[in-house]
């Protein structure tokens, strides 16, 4: 008699219908190339990091002349690239698709990579040694600029050149550049006006500096009856509690995160946005940003006044810009949805309803109900952290209340511990493998890793329920919570609008990595995080369900929670 497993299904029947790719060496050749790609890159990478922390620009530009002086627009470069790359994330994502299986199908022939990878590196060690001849000479004379000038860009165009000749055959590249020629010239226009914009804007931070002071002077005067405001040191504030309006408080970074919002916004969402109509979210969300820089800095300055200065410099003054953000960029996305003017398929705010039966609301819902907790108690938190298990309650009930439109269990009673460990062998080994990776590329701390003032200070009572709900948000809510929005969305939705319908193990190798690269930014270690991503994906992709993945999640948690436990490492926490 065959036993049942419980399943957790969070596709739909098409996702299971689908089939496996059909070519196995085509499957191995794009696991292949992502791995040699991904090196690659990250050689690359390196390489550019050495160079920018080795050679100061600035240095060369004040002590250079003549044909010397244009190297200081050098560390521009790859900000031109970067621009032309986003320039062809933004034709279409079908194209770049079949690029990427040309390159992946390339991998079957033998173009010899290695031996291009070695001179790749040979010739960037003469492109470095000629970098500090130009960057460290004391005194290069004019007869031996142009010459030495010429080397460093020949060596430079070598490196660059053997590098991609490393990745792919030339007329891979060939093909590659006929196909985007447009998209690539658009990038680098866009690359070299938002350079020459950006470094006009520089100069503009000064009247915006001066408008915002100006806002937060007129809030603060509805709720104080004494301002005190010094316009040529930009001080505003009340007797008990003042504040500098820096440059950086001026309201260009979360103009600059409002502007990066609307683009993937309205890059994901292009086909449900009117155009023109759709323009005109850039100057509302732009005026938006810059007003609610100006209620955040009066929000901090009346917190520091009336309630407490330690609140208003610790934890509101770093995560208020993110939960003004938030809003902001909700607000934009809400409007933009449900008003007709906006969307041709416009939703009314009045059938608000329709949207806890949206797929996306069932993925995305309780991942952006648990990082709002986060911010929103991180506003108000000064020191330990008394708050998570309320912030465990409300992702639970988050997920309670949206995943269940999506999420069948077939419960079994004939399923026993040990058949679950065998059903489920590969996610426990693939959550082992990323708890190894994670313990050994973590930095202990220098400190004492003893359990906290706080929880030894408090009763036993208090202490033993905020562990046992840290555990519990660990192993369970933040897994699901993770794992929906990442690999059940984000993953899948990369490849295909209609994500609901690509099963697990069809997902293109290129969307793992970009997601997995994503899920590892959100950690403080985002290279080990990439990883456990990756493994994460793996999992889902083994047997085609998201149910894999949670396991994995909850396993890597699971031991490391053990290990804070068990091995008084509480630093991991």
């Amino acid at each position: 008699m065959s036993t049942h497993t419980p399943e957790l299904t969070l596709e739909s029947a098409a996702c299971g219908s689908s089939s496996v790719p059909a070519g196995a060496n085509s499957a191995v050749s794009n696991w292949t190339f992502a791995l040699r790609a991904g090196c690659l890159s990250a050689v690359l990478l390196v390489e550019l990091l050495c160079l920018t922390v080795r050679f100061d620009s600035k240095t060369l530009a004040s002590s250079a002349d003549g044909f010397l002086s244009i190297m200081q627009f050098a560390p521009r470069l790859p900000q031109v690239l970067i621009a032309m790359l986003a320039a062809l994330c933004l034709t279409g994502r079908v194209r770049l698709q079949h690029h990427y299986r040309t390159f992946a199908n390339s991998d079957l022939q033998d173009h010899a990579w290695q031996w291009w990878g070695l001179a790749q590196l040979a010739i960037f060690a003469g492109f470095w040694l000629a970098t500090s001849l130009l960057y460290e000479s004391q005194a290069l004379p004019t007869s031996a600029q142009l010459p030495v000038t010429a080397l460093w860009l020949t060596l430079g165009a070598g490196t660059v050149l053997t590098w991609l000749r490393s990745i792919a055959p030339w007329q891979c590249w060939g093909q590659f550049l006929l196909a985007e020629k447009r998209a690539l010239v658009i990038g680098a226009v866009v690359g070299c006006a938002s350079l020459g914009l950006g470094s006009m804007a520089q100069g503009l931070w000064e009247p915006m500096a001066a408008g915002t002071l100006w806002n937060v002077t007129l809030l603060l005067r509805c709720l104080y009856p004494e301002v005190i405001v010094d316009a040529s040191q930009r001080i505003v504030g009340t007797p008990a509690f003042r504040v500098e309006i820096a440059p950086q408080c001026s309201g260009y970074e979360g103009i600059g995160l409002v502007v990066a919002f609307l683009a993937a916004f309205c890059l994901l969402f292009r086909s449900r946005l009117r155009y023109p109509h759709a323009w005109l979210l850039w100057p509302i969300g732009i005026l938006a940003a810059w007003v609610g820089n100006s209620v955040r800095i009066a929000a901090l300055i009346a917190i520091g006044s009336s309630i407490s200065p330690a609140v208003a410099m610790g934890g509101f003054h770093s995560q208020a810009g993110w939960i003004f953000f938030n809003g902001v960029a909700l607000t934009l996305a809400a409007v933009a949805m449900r008003v007709p003017f906006f969307s041709n398929q416009a939703v009314p705010f009045a059938r608000s309803a329709v949207a806890t039966r949206s797929p996306v609301a069932a993925y995305l819902g309780p991942f952006l109900v648990l990082m709002a907790a986060n911010v929103l108690t991180a506003a108000f938190t000064t020191a330990f952290d008394w708050s998570y298990p309320a912030k465990v309650v409300v992702t639970a009930l988050a997920i309670g209340a949206l995943a269940p439109r999506f999420v069948a269990v077939r419960p079994s009673l004939r399923t026993t511990p040990i058949s679950v460990l065998v059903h489920y062998r590969d996610a426990i080994t693939c959550g082992v493998l990323v708890f190894i990776v994670w313990m050994l590329t973590a930095p202990v701390p220098a400190g004492s890793s003893e359990m906290p003032n706080a929880l030894t200070g408090s009763l036993t009572a208090v202490s033993v329920t905020w562990v046992l709900f840290r555990i519990v948000g660990s192993v369970i809510t933040v897994p699901i919570v993770e794992e929906l929005a990442f690999r059940g969305y984000l993953m899948r939705r990369m490849a295909s609008e209609r994500f609901e319908q690509l099963a697990y193990r069809s997902v293109p190798v290129w969307s793992i990595m970009f997601s997995s690269l994503l899920f590892g930014l959100m950690h403080q270690r985002w290279i080990a995080g990439a990883m456990a991503g990756v493994a994460y994906a793996y999992a889902a992709r083994r047997r085609n369900s998201l149910y894999d993945a949670i396991i994995a999640h909850a396993v890597t948690n699971g031991l490391i929670a053990a290990t804070v436990l068990l091995g008084d490492a509480w630093w991991l926490w």
